[in-house]
């Protein structure tokens, strides 16, 4: 089996289809030793893509172009790209929900731009970027500017007749080194299974206030 840690959606190109993007580990390159690509700068990790009316279907097609059977029980991170959340988000969510494999504590992302590009970043400390993106996530809480949401909380938020989704956006920027790297930046807000706006990371703040979820952070406050 390829392990998959992480999953992108892209709108594609081809009408009424999207595009899957699925992380999988190299486990023989997994081992101890730190760093993010390693000595032989072999990446631990490979991307593989492929584009088709659903997301299982699209899971399915792979099988034609690797000898391994894709296993979602370890999937860290689901991003789907704005464009493809303005026009349905509830498309991409729903066989991951469904499906047994699938894990309802993984984390929703939104991303600006391509969302299979954020599994192309080059992190500093980790091997893998969905690794990377999900210990971004669980520290989030030391700042209380970043909402963190899973596919549960979303689906939670999907069903009330009261309460508004929302999810965090990340996007990527150039280092001074010139390396892409990702950042979590605002938040994405939907309604009716569509994104419909964003908040900026002082506002998310005053979101998690509201909703009692703020848990840290730092204010710098002038006193002349």
């Amino acid at each position: 089996m390829a392990i998959v840690v992480g999953t992108a959606l892209d709108v594609c190109e081809q009408p009424e289809s999207l595009k899957l993007t699925a992380q999988m580990v190299k486990a023989s390159k997994m081992g101890a030793g730190g760093g993010s690509q390693g000595g032989a700068g072999e990446k631990a990790y490979v991307n593989i893509s492929y584009a088709d009316k659903g997301v299982l279907s699209a899971v399915r097609e792979i099988t034609h172009m690797q000898n391994r059977r894709l296993y979602f029980a370890h999937n860290k991170v689901l991003i789907i790209s704005s464009d493809l959340a303005k026009q349905d988000i509830e498309e991409g969510l729903d066989p991951f929900t469904r499906d047994y494999e699938a894990r309802m504590n993984i984390h929703i992302l939104i991303s600006r731009g391509k969302a299979s590009e954020i599994l192309e970043e080059v992190p500093d400390l980790e091997k893998v970027p969905a690794l990377h993106l999900v210990g971004m996530i669980n520290h989030q809480k030391l700042n209380s500017e970043t909402v963190v949401v899973t596919l549960r909380d979303f689906n939670i938020a999907t069903l009330s007749g009261s309460t508004a989704p929302v999810a965090p956006i990340v996007e990527l920027y150039t280092s001074e080194e010139g390396k892409k790297k990702a950042k979590l930046d605002g938040t994405a807000v939907f309604k009716q299974g569509k994104m419909i706006g964003e908040l900026d990371t002082l506002q998310t703040r005053g979101l998690l206030w509201v909703t009692d979820k703020a848990q840290s952070g730092a204010l710098t406050v002038d006193t002349q």
